[in-house]
């Protein structure tokens, strides 16, 4: 299963992966001026694998929070969770992301990411993961990276002619087309991430 989500309209989602399925979703949040507080909760079954990428794109005041949650009640099940905020302007972004493997989650697999880029002197961002274990011989790995645009990179493309506009764009769609690419790991064809990429407006 391949979903793509824009801007949903709530504030809570549940993603759920049914047993023996591979489930990937993109969802892409892109806000100007606005805030929201939204929470997502991923639900893998047994022996079952979900892919979910977060893109987050945040200009003027905006200020978002993502709540998100892994939980595995099902032995032999897999959460992956890729979050990448672009933060503009004096926008801010707080990412909160929790895995929970509970007693009945053995054998279980949960990895957690959020990365960020800050394109302004006045962008903020605030990064929580937090992991709960009860269960044994599972494996769980979570982190965060905050980031400014690359002196170097900016250096390298204004000596080929291109404005620092077109330095800031190009160096935030390729932060943000990374994640996708994250779903050839899943299984994903190229020719699908390729049409994700055009659903998630990043072509």
């Amino acid at each position: 299963m391949i979903r793509c989500i824009n801007n949903p309209k709530g504030n809570t989602l549940t993603l759920i992966s049914k047993k023996h399925e591979t489930a990937c979703v993109v969802l892409n949040l892109v806000g100007d001026s606005a805030e929201r507080d939204i929470e997502i909760h991923m639900k893998p079954s047994e022996d079952s694998r979900l892919f979910v990428v977060i893109l987050v794109q945040l200009n003027g005041n905006s200020s978002y929070t993502i709540r998100s949650f892994q939980r595995h009640t099902s032995k032999q099940s897999t959460s992956d969770l890729l979050c990448k905020s672009l933060v503009r302007d004096t926008s801010f972004f707080h990412f909160e992301g929790t895995i929970t493997i509970d007693t009945t989650g053995a054998h279980s697999h949960a990895y957690q990411k959020n990365d960020n880029l800050i394109l302004s002197s006045e962008g903020r961002v605030v990064s929580e993961p937090k992991l709960e274990i009860e269960a044994h011989e599972v494996f769980c790995t979570h982190g965060s990276t905050t980031g400014y645009l690359s002196e170097d990179e900016q250096y390298y493309l204004s000596t080929r002619g291109v404005s620092q506009q077109q330095v800031e764009d190009l160096i935030a769609a390729g932060f943000l087309r990374s994640g996708i690419q994250k779903l050839l790991e899943a299984g994903i064809t190229l020719s699908e991430v390729e049409s994700l990429y055009g659903r998630a407006g990043l072509v």
